[in-house]
């Protein structure tokens, strides 16, 4: 080899190798803006772009809300079903609970997609570093002409030139290029964060003109848009940390090597295997980045449609319990309390011109307070009672007594389980249920003694357990559901008549409660009595204010040693005096002719032997 072809083969893979080390800073300075740009202190909620311009969606979004329960009351009160307006207004009174939290949720699901991306990014980051380390100028220092330099430079006077000089070119030439396309594709990756912060600071703002979208069949295609847009973009910076993080693997890790030990390239020649090995140190790294830039805007796409998608499935399962709980709990209560309130409202705007309150003003007012009244006081009303209901369980008749007290008690809401009860007592199996079961349920019912919505449970209730029932609990349950204003006379017209019984017959309040609610039962409800409550004092004395048909139902219901306790025992009817059978036959006249002139009377009844006809 001539002294002009060796000064040109040294020179060719040293001035390749500068150039290499001198583009190994680009993807460095590329990593450091993109360093900058995912770690800069920038929110997606808190920014004032994102709640100036979310306030002012949101208060287009309500103005459209109104609208919607518009739509939704006419569509009602015509009976237009196009709309599916029954659907609709389950959404509706959810879309108005959740439009004021939107950034809240937006935040969740962003805080749930970051925690996954930052799992990477660290890691990911400190790669900036290996793009300088890989450069062949350095590895030639510290391999090629470092340990085994002398051993090198013989294999290269004797022969191996060829060898050493296309494995230092060609790693130099690739290195290159990896470093121009990886400058290129980190700039890509911190464009796409860039656009990140700008595309769901967009998104957030419009949420609440999204979330309107559920409400109605015809425009849910919005939402569905701007969730699909909003996951895509939330979870976009996954793909992109993970297979920078790889490419960073891949650079500090020899290609040509598994498992710690070199690959075996004995069947390759002397010249393809180092090589292959140098260019592939290189193309490697950068493949899974484009790859990961790739795959970054497809499986955002992807992964929406997948969580959207899982939502949809999930909905049908956890969802769709959960949606219930919820809409019980929240929306329906909500539904009622916002149908009374529009009500009241209407009542009231109806009163202002009578008060002195301009037309201008009064009018105006009363026709929009009654037309909202008109519009959705109805479908609310519906709603709220609808979401109230509580579905049997399948195989709820299959169930024995037992199995339905652990149904019961394993509900997490007392309002289900008086409604359950309620359903056991209309079937006449509640009265067998174990006691402690029994008090169990009696201490929820007079928690929801006062409610009106829940009137007829808790008064099937304590019909079957009239003894059980207090003064205060009695006054709740016949002051559900009674306007405020006679709430004052009603509530003294009930203390007067518990006061009057126990001054009659000596006994305490919560007791005469009892008597009074007992003597009130109607006939075809004592064979729901339990027989516990048959035999207390309360029903005993109840019977001496009950009609013939009362005394007959519990013959007809009963077996005759349970009708005999109720009659022999106590206070029962057959073991009065002649003072109180003067009292009641003056009271209760029917009663006394019923037990002196009819067969049945004189079986029950030992009137007619003990004492004379009045």
């Amino acid at each position: 080899m001539d002294p002009l072809t060796l000064a040109i083969a040294l020179t060719v893979p040293i001035i390749l190798s500068v150039v290499q080390f001198i583009t190994a800073v680009l993807p460095a300075i590329a990593a450091g803006i993109l360093n900058w740009v995912v770690t800069a202190p920038i929110s997606f909620i808190k920014e004032p772009i994102v709640t100036i311009g979310w306030a002012i969606t949101r208060d287009f979004a309500n103005l459209f809300l109104v609208l919607a329960l518009v739509v939704i009351g006419l569509a009602t009160i015509l009976r237009l079903e196009s709309y599916g307006m029954k659907k609709a207004l389950p959404m509706f009174i959810i879309v108005a609970l959740l439009i004021n939290f939107t950034p809240v949720i937006c935040g969740v699901i962003l805080d749930g997609a970051n925690i996954i991306m930052n799992a990477f990014k660290d890691r990911a980051l400190s790669t900036s570093q290996l793009f300088i380390q890989s450069n062949a100028l350095r590895s030639l220092a510290q391999t090629e002409f470092g340990i085994g330099f002398w051993e090198k430079l013989w294999n290269f006077l004797t022969g191996g030139f060829l060898q050493l000089y296309l494995e230092t070119v060609s790693k130099a030439l690739v290195g290159i290029l990896f470093n121009v396309f990886a400058f290129l594709i980190l700039l890509a990756y911190a464009l796409v964060f860039i656009l990140r912060y700008v595309v769901i600071w967009v998104l957030v703002i419009l949420s609440p003109l999204a979330w309107v979208g559920l409400i109605f069949p015809a425009t849910k295609s919005w939402w569905e848009t701007w969730f699909k847009q909003f996951i895509q973009w939330a979870i976009i910076g996954i793909p992109l940390f993970f297979f920078l993080y790889l490419a960073g693997i891949s650079l500090g890790t020899p290609i040509c090597k598994i498992g710690g030990g070199a690959l075996e390239v004995g069947a390759w020649d002397w010249l393809s295997g180092p090589v292959l090995c140098s260019i592939l140190s290189f193309l490697v790294p950068l493949f899974l980045l484009i790859i990961g830039l790739f795959l970054a805007m497809q499986a955002g796409d992807i992964g929406a449609k997948a969580i959207i998608s899982g939502a949809k499935k999930g909905g049908k399962i956890a969802g769709k319990w959960a949606g219930k709980q919820i809409e019980r709990r929240g929306f329906g209560p909500a539904a009622g309390k916002t149908a009374a309130g529009l009500t009241k409202a209407a009542a009231w705007a109806g009163r202002l011109e009578t008060r002195g309150v301009s037309p201008l003003i009064a009018k105006p007012l009363r026709w929009m307070t009654r037309g909202a009244e008109m519009a959705a006081v109805p479908p609310l009303t519906e709603y709220a009672a609808k979401k109230r209901r509580v579905s049997l369980p399948e195989g709820w008749k299959q169930m024995s007594i037992p199995e339905k007290e652990r149904y019961i008690e394993g509900l997490a809401m007392g309002t289900d389980k008086t409604v359950l009860a309620s359903e056991m007592k209309g079937e006449g199996t509640f009265q067998k249920t174990s006691d402690s079961f029994k008090n169990r349920i009696l201490w929820e019912v007079k928690k929801l003694a006062g409610d009106p919505r829940y009137l007829k449970e808790t008064g099937d209730i304590f019909d079957a357990f009239p003894n059980k029932i207090t003064k205060d609990t009695k006054l709740d349950l016949e002051l559900a559901g009674v306007p405020e204003i006679q709430k004052v006379k009603k509530r003294q017209e009930i203390q007067d008549k518990i006061k009057n019984i126990v001054q009659e017959y000596g006994i305490s309040e919560d007791q005469a409660a009892g008597v009074l609610h007992a003597k009130e039962l109607k006939p075809r409800d004592i064979e729901k009595v339990a027989k516990d409550s048959l035999k207390s004092l309360p029903f005993q004395l109840a019977t001496q204010k009950m009609s013939s048909s009362h005394l007959q139902a519990l013959r007809n219901s009963f077996d005759e040693e349970t009708v005999h306790m109720v009659l022999e025992q106590g206070k029962g009817l057959n073991t009065i005096d002649q003072a109180d059978f003067k009292k009641i036959s003056k009271e209760n006249p029917r009663l006394a002719r019923w037990a002196f002139e009819t067969p049945a009377g004189r079986e029950m009844l030992n009137w007619s032997t003990r004492f004379q006809k009045p």
